[in-house]
């Protein structure tokens, strides 16, 4: 017997470096079955093999984070989402329409007000 697995729901970060964000994908993946991998855009990120990736489209990147996910640990994931700072969307500047128009995503954006504050966090 086939068992239909429903596609986890899609979500993303989207968020200036030094804003939180590592943080907060350790505490939505603690959750049973919230998974957030990581910087999609990241060519150093350890959550997606290979550097390679980064020579796909924009589409085949996000069906990579979003249908064919690297799962790294094994848990019912009804949600599915990765990371992308703001400076990365600048080497590929069609992926934010890309993202737009992915179907039923839901975005988190994380801002951090105090600009200094994200300056100071570098040392």
């Amino acid at each position: 017997m086939t068992h239909n697995v429903p596609t986890p729901e899609p979500f993303v970060i989207l968020a200036m470096p030094r804003t939180g964000t590592h943080y907060l994908e350790e505490l939505i993946n603690e959750h049973p079955t919230v998974l957030s991998n990581g910087e999609l855009l990241n060519e150093y990120d350890p959550n997606w093999p290979g550097k390679d990736r980064l020579l796909r489209t924009d589409r085949e990147l996000l069906e990579l984070a979003y249908l064919r996910c690297p799962m790294r640990v094994v848990k019912n994931v009804t949600h599915l989402g990765c990371k992308i700072n703001e400076p990365q969307f600048h080497e590929r500047p069609a992926f934010f329409a890309e993202l737009a128009r992915w179907p039923a995503l839901k975005v988190i954006l994380v801002i951090r007000r105090n600009m200094l504050e994200s300056l100071r966090s570098f040392v």
